[in-house]
């Protein structure tokens, strides 16, 4: 019975490693002694994942975001030969707070790492929302929010903090917080544009199509934002070096051939839309 009893358990503690390992699933844990950084920050708890401290509302968005971070410094060290800098991650989660500082975060960011102003980044924004026709986004306050926290950003570090860590930390949102940005910028359209229930029905594979291509988009996103902070300031590092580093990243994510592929898919659908409203409109015999 003894020896049944190793074995069994032996056969656990076997596959509760291998299920550990085949998912990817990392260590995290809540701080709770306190080091170089507050306990708290931004309205989140610190957390420690396996040596990357994400500022979190919980475990899961902590451990979602270090993933992302690790993913990112290892494509550092693969494209640029050189060694990542230690990070500070902010996590954005689904129904977190989100103050004027975090909102502003992403567009901030954009400024810093591609040595543009502000000011001059807005207008471009502007400019090219008014150049896709997109009209009533300014005013609604909502939509705007949403939009902004799906944005990756960068904010300054707390005062104290380890001589080790980077001066710059980045905002991440998870994957819950692009889903309900996206889900609020769908519904601002839909009702825009009067979409009817049973249109919503037709439209609902094209929508998860969509979203799936935003996650992908947003994913080369986060990875090129965290690569330019890790590349920022760093000695004998002029800005075009910088650029180039963030355009070889997304080219490298497959983000040009990710807008052909959505262009023909668009396309076609569009196409098919269209086809389908002729059927409906001829005249019954």
């Amino acid at each position: 019975m003894k020896r049944t009893n190793q074995s069994r358990d032996f056969i656990l503690s076997s596959l509760t490693i291998l299920l550990l390992v085949t998912t990817g699933c990392r260590q995290v844990e809540r701080v709770t002694q306190q080091r170089d950084l507050p306990l708290r920050a931004w309205n989140r708890d610190l957390y420690d994942s396996e040596g990357i401290q994400v500022y979190a509302t919980n475990s899961r968005a902590a451990r979602e975001i270090a993933e992302t971070a690790e993913n990112a410094a290892k494509a550092f060290r693969r494209k640029t030969g050189e060694e990542p800098r230690q990070i500070l991650f902010i996590a954005v989660d689904g129904d977190d707070p989100l103050d004027d500082e975090l909102l502003k975060a992403g567009i901030q960011g954009l400024a810093r790492i591609s040595g543009k102003q502000v000011p001059d980044l807005e207008e471009v924004m502007i400019e090219e929302a008014r150049r896709k026709g997109t009209k009533g986004i300014e005013t609604d306050e909502a939509l705007l929010k949403s939009m902004l926290g799906m944005i990756p950003g960068i904010l300054e570090c707390p005062p104290s903090r380890p001589a080790t860590l980077w001066k710059d930390a980045v905002v991440v949102p998870t994957t819950k917080r692009i889903d309900d940005g996206f889900d609020t910028i769908i519904e601002f359209v839909m009702e825009r544009e009067e979409i009817n229930f049973i249109q919503r029905i037709l439209m609902s594979p094209i929508i998860a199509i969509a979203k799936g291509y935003l996650h992908k988009i947003l994913g080369a996103v986060q990875e090129a934002v965290i690569m330019g902070v890790h590349a920022q300031g760093r000695e004998g590092w002029p800005q075009e070096r910088i650029d180039q580093l963030l355009k070889d990243a997304l080219e490298d994510s497959g983000l040009k051939q990710l807008g052909e592929d959505i262009a023909d898919r668009t396309k076609s659908s569009t196409n098919d839309g269209e086809e389908t409203t002729e059927e409906n409109n001829v005249p019954q015999q």
